[in-house]
């Protein structure tokens, strides 16, 4: 059974060349980027203080504590123990900072995690062996009616609305719906909420919803996704997001850098099934112009 989840997708969207070297050859950097710590910290301080509502100032404390255990300064890219140290402080005070703003939301559930067969909704045609998989930062309720809401930290505002665009946003529908896709009349609300890091800490609501149209697109994608996967389509992406890929060392064949983030192993083991792996392409080819 071959598991679809939102990172996939994107991912390979964004560089297959990144998806083989993630997800298939399963290299891992030694320590995690800064911001994705923080970003992790501030989504588990975020739902429990949404959670735990008037209990959000006793909570929010022992929270963050248990967070920065599970990651300790050894697993994390920060330059000193100082910097480690200031980056909990802070979090916990934007998060603290984030509630406010956010006020009160009535939370059904946090890091709702579900899986289902990819099925088309409109025929019930089912894509064999293909299960998607999502983890919902947020479900709440307006007028009785279940919102899908997704937390996103940036370090500055959006500058357009975008949650009509948002993949994740369709796939958590999807999971959400399943199987009762045709029995829903209206369409299912969702949100992005950006925390903005900025000095004065800024909560940009983006509300959108999603329909049946939206969840065969899903299916659509994550079925031409998968087929090239199967047949071993990965190429090289370039662009602006190889900026802050964690990757970019190795297609750039920077020996210092993959050793420095991934270690020396990493890169032998790279170098050695390199030519093995690599695919070359027509220009202007695309697997998935051709996928079913």
């Amino acid at each position: 059974m071959f598991t679809l989840t939102k990172s996939k997708i994107n991912t390979y969207i964004q560089c297959p060349e990144k998806y083989r070297l993630q997800y298939l050859l399963r290299i891992r950097p030694l320590r995690t980027n800064t911001a994705i710590v923080e970003g992790q910290a501030l989504h588990r301080l975020i739902e429990a203080g949404l959670l735990y509502d008037e209990n959000a100032e006793d909570v929010l404390p022992a929270v963050s504590e248990e967070f920065w255990k599970s990651m300790p300064f050894e697993f994390c890219a920060y330059d000193d123990l100082s910097a480690y140290e200031a980056a909990s402080t802070r979090c916990l005070l934007e998060a603290k900072a984030f509630l406010k703003m956010l006020g009160h939301l009535e939370v059904r559930a946090t890091e709702r995690d579900i899986e289902a067969p990819l099925v088309d909704p409109i025929s019930g045609e089912a894509c064999e062996d293909i299960n998607l998989r999502g983890i919902i930062d947020l479900v709440d309720t307006i007028d009785g009616i279940d919102r899908i809401i997704d937390l996103k930290t940036v370090s500055r505002s959006p500058t357009m609305p975008v949650a009509h665009l948002s993949m994740e946003l369709s796939i958590y529908g999807y999971l959400a719906t399943y199987p009762n896709f045709l029995d829903r009349i209206e369409p299912v609300p969702v949100a992005l909420v950006s925390l903005v890091r900025t000095k004065a800490p800024k909560v940009i609501w983006d509300e959108s919803f999603r329909t049946v149209e939206d969840f065969e697109q899903v299916t659509r994608t994550c079925r031409q996704i998968a087929q090239a996967i199967s047949l071993g389509h990965f190429w090289k992406n370039p662009g602006v997001q190889c900026a802050w890929c964690a990757y970019a060392g190795f297609c750039q064949y920077d020996r210092d850098r993959v050793v420095r983030d991934f270690g020396l192993e990493r890169w032998e083991f790279y170098q050695s099934i390199k030519a093995q792996v690599e695919t070359t392409l027509t220009p202007g080819f695309s697997p998935l112009a051709t996928a079913a």
